[in-house]
């Protein structure tokens, strides 16, 4: 997030591209690189396992098949809406979370 404005202050798309250009190192470019890779992996780890728990939770199915099922639907939504839907469904899904975590707060202090 801190780069942000220094990748469009230097017309480069890419952390690992505006890394490399503003040090003038490959090393620097491939640590990056890595670093990206590491912090996408903690999140899609995260992101898959809870997509197993909920689609086995409510179609009642082994984990494994839940996981199968949201990869499954992901990948449709991938390919049928490209990269804006799933920016949209990212959306949804941080409305659907802001929602469930202000709801229970909102009954608990006012209990």
């Amino acid at each position: 997030m801190l780069l942000a404005p220094y990748l469009r202050k230097y017309g480069k798309y890419t952390v690992p591209a505006f890394i490399g250009d503003r040090y003038y190192s490959r090393t620097a470019r491939v640590t990056a690189v890595i670093c990206l890779i590491i912090a996408s992996l903690t999140y899609i780890i995260g992101q898959m396992r809870g997509i197993g728990i909920v689609f086995s939770r409510f179609l009642e199915i082994p984990i494994e098949w839940g996981l199968m099922a949201g990869m499954f639907i992901i990948f449709i939504y991938a390919v049928l809406g490209g990269m804006k839907g799933v920016t949209n469904t990212q959306i949804a899904q941080y409305w659907v979370l802001i929602f469930a975590y202000t709801v229970p707060a909102v009954f608990i202090s006012c209990s």
